[in-house]
């Protein structure tokens, strides 16, 4: 049977000057971070200019991370297009998604405290690129018209685990930074990270409990403009590898232990409200 394929070429298209642009000006930019941070010739202009030069490129990351978030769908997309002809299936982006996902894990511990900003941007980075891959297999999904109920439930949990285990992480990262200097501040961190994740499980209980009311619901949180929006999926990835090029993760952990509530509570006024619509 001949595969729909209209509505990935259309999309393709939109995706394709934007994500090359991004590539384009994200590989120049990664390409000159990598040669002022982690080479001889870095090392030694960061310690004559310090002040002017890491914050330059800090600045251009988070730029660059918050371009690919808003485009993140887009980017998945043209993946998708690329791959649609090939062997390749679903399952295997979200596996490959999942193995990124975690070999980046280890680089938000790794040399903790001992300006490690380098190794909080790689896993900043892993982590954007196994969201990309997890929306390409969706996308991937729905082109070759693969349905397997058991993979669909292993995918969720496999979503799940990235949750808790990066929580964890960055709850551990913050904690082990404040144990010495403000003890205090550690076991708050410890308590605000263990929050915002009950929070987040919340958000996702909601999300998948609604399709008991049969209500449709916008996928997104926050939109910029008329074309592009972030969901709560990316508003995550966003704050996380946001915090992690500036190594604030603590700024992260009382966002979501604070405002957490406000989504979830926001999200059952909102389904209620649009299931009385629909019933009326």
């Amino acid at each position: 049977m001949k595969k729909d394929t209209k509505w990935l070429e259309f999309e393709a298209e939109t995706a394709k000057l934007r994500s090359s642009l991004i590539m384009l000006f994200g590989g120049s930019i990664i390409l000159l971070w990598g040669i002022l941070i982690l080479s001889p010739l870095g090392e030694f202009l960061v310690s004559r200019l310090e002040n002017i030069i890491e914050p330059l490129f800090s600045g251009l990351i988070i730029s660059l991370l918050g371009l690919i978030m808003i485009f993140a769908h887009k980017i998945s997309i043209l993946l998708t297009y690329m791959l649609r002809n090939t062997k390749i299936n679903p399952n295997i982006l979200s596996v490959a998604s999942f193995i990124i996902f975690i070999i980046g894990m280890p680089f938000f511990l790794y040399e903790y405290g001992d300006h490690n900003l380098q190794y909080l941007a790689i896993g900043a980075i892993t982590i954007v690129i196994s969201y990309i891959l997890h929306c390409a297999s969706k996308g991937l999904a729905l082109y070759k018209k693969i349905s397997d109920l058991l993979w669909e439930w292993l995918i969720l949990i496999f979503d799940r685990l990235k949750e808790a285990i990066v929580f964890s992480i960055i709850s551990l990262y913050s904690f082990l930074i404040y144990i010495i200097r403000a003890p205090e501040t550690a076991t708050i961190l410890i308590m605000a990270g263990f929050f915002a994740f009950i929070n987040i499980s919340i958000v996702r209980y909601i999300n998948s409990a609604k399709t008991g009311l049969n209500v449709d619901k916008t996928d997104h949180f926050i939109k910029i403009g008329k074309k592009y929006t972030l969901s709560y999926t990316e508003l995550i990835i966003a704050g996380i590898a946001i915090t992690a090029i500036i190594d604030k993760f603590e700024f992260l952990l009382l966002f979501f232990m604070l405002l957490g509530p406000v989504f979830w509570i926001t999200q059952i006024i909102m389904l209620i409200i649009k299931y009385k619509k629909q019933s009326s």
